[in-house]
């Protein structure tokens, strides 16, 4: 690859790479992350090292699932009764769709869940028969 590689650009594709809500494999196609470095699935070792027999793609999907582990915890620790009254899966199945449709866009995690309850009550499977309806 001859484009230019300035940590910053290596660190915005990064980013933009393993913070796809989608997935490492979405991120590396989005125009965020090609805008900064085009690499296709098949290339990443050219951008990212491999280490040992853990290839570069691999290494991204490390880091993907620990931002995402990261942003459950934001949510487990501002939700914890609903996490106790959903149990543990129901409740992540809740919050990853939530990050599905309302993907953390700034550096801090402050707002982060801001539109939470909103979104449990817009999706909720028992919406029609719920109060109010």
């Amino acid at each position: 690859m001859s484009e230019g590689r300035g940590l910053d650009r290596i660190q915005h594709w990064m980013q933009a790479v393993i913070t796809d809500p989608a997935g490492v494999r979405v991120g590396l196609a989005s125009e965020k992350a090609t805008r900064q470095i085009s690499a296709s699935p098949d290339r990443i070792d050219d951008v990212v090292a491999r280490r040992g027999a853990l290839t570069g793609t691999q290494a991204l999907e490390i880091y993907s699932r620990g931002y995402q582990a990261r942003l459950l915890g934001c949510f487990r620790a501002e939700f914890p009764i609903l996490l106790y009254a959903l149990g543990d899966d129901l409740f992540e199945q809740f919050a990853l769709d939530y990050l599905q449709r309302h993907p953390s866009r700034t550096h801090s995690l402050i707002h982060l869940c801001r539109e939470f309850p909103r979104h449990l009550a817009e999706t909720r499977p028992d919406a029609e028969s719920a109060p109010g309806s």
